[in-house]
């Protein structure tokens, strides 16, 4: 399995030595999540009794910035300044190897109860899986979102089309891929519409900083005044055309931000956690992600 492949590939690294929070806190609640049971996941139960009846998404029904507005809520990760991609790349892969034991242990789990098997896997390690899938889910995001207050966009870019064994990039997604691994989460009719009317919105949110990123790129390009204007006004001008579009990308990077939790928030831990270990060496990107999950709702929509 490509998660296990991950574990190996990622050595022995102590993942607790590492800059991102290790203990983000739920929403509302003053509890630590590595602190006990009842702060993981939704708090129901095991993860494997928690999905006997469809997948029990992370964000709570009706709530679909939950997971994004969380992740701002936490106090950021600081000193990113000089992360290298290299840098970047292990911090990920670390997560991945305890993700992809928590996927495995609870596989094992599921298929012992299914199996009416008493000494299988006890359902209530579903706890401490959650928990941790829950806490690794949140220091990813809060790393991105980290690097994004640090301006450091460039590196959650070259993260989502690196691979993490070799740090070759990608010229694009891989969309098969993309595709393959969305077949394998057991996603429900309900999630694959949930997630198709938020890349809907996405779409449409990008569409229009696009419509606004290409004016100013027009602008910027331009002829900037006429001959008689001192050179001093037209660096001026030139400098608040520059200023417009950084404000416009650093818009477009918050957007895909927010539509990132919204994926996720539309998942289960556990599926979250499947998705990067079978993405793996590459990270998921959601956009592409949501196509493939998309398309294939609409042509079975069609069918």
């Amino acid at each position: 399995m490509q998660a296990e492949a991950a574990a190996r590939r990622s050595g022995t690294d102590d993942t607790s030595s590492r800059t991102a929070t290790d203990a983000p806190e739920r929403a509302g609640s003053s509890n630590s999540l590595s602190s006990s049971g009842d702060a993981a996941g939704s708090g129901s139960g095991s993860d494997v009794d928690a999905e006997r009846d469809g997948p029990q998404t992370a964000a709570p029904a009706g709530d679909v910035t939950w997971l994004f507005r969380r992740v701002l809520a936490m106090p950021p990760v600081q000193g990113l300044e000089a992360l290298s991609l290299a840098d970047l790349t292990k911090e990920y892969t670390g997560m991945v190897k305890e993700m992809s034991l928590c996927v495995h242990f609870h596989e094992a789990a599921a298929a012992s109860k299914q199996a009416n098997d008493p000494s299988g896997y006890p359902a209530a390690s579903g706890l401490w899986q959650a928990d941790r899938i829950e806490i690794n889910i949140c220091r990813f995001l809060l790393m991105m979102y980290s690097l994004y207050l640090a301006k450091r966009q460039e590196l959650v870019q070259a993260l989502l089309l690196v691979n993490c064994d070799s740090l070759t990039l990608l010229q694009e997604p891989d969309k098969q891929h993309h595709a393959w691994v969305a077949s394998q989460l057991g996603l429900s009719s309900e999630q694959q519409q949930q997630i198709a009317a938020g890349f809907r919105v996405f779409k449409w949110v990008a569409g229009e900083g696009y419509l606004h990123f290409g004016a100013a790129m027009s602008a910027e390009f331009a002829p900037l005044s006429a001959a008689h204007v001192a050179y001093r006004q037209r660096l001026d001008e030139q400098e608040r055309r520059s200023a417009r579009i950084s404000v416009l990308l650093r818009k477009d990077f918050l957007h895909r931000m927010l539509h990132t939790g919204y994926v996720y928030g539309c998942l289960s831990w556990y599926q979250q956690a499947k998705l990067m270990c079978l993405m793996f060496p590459y990270c998921p990107m959601p956009a592409c992600f949501a196509t493939v999950v998309t398309e294939a709702f609409e042509q079975a929509a069609k069918a």
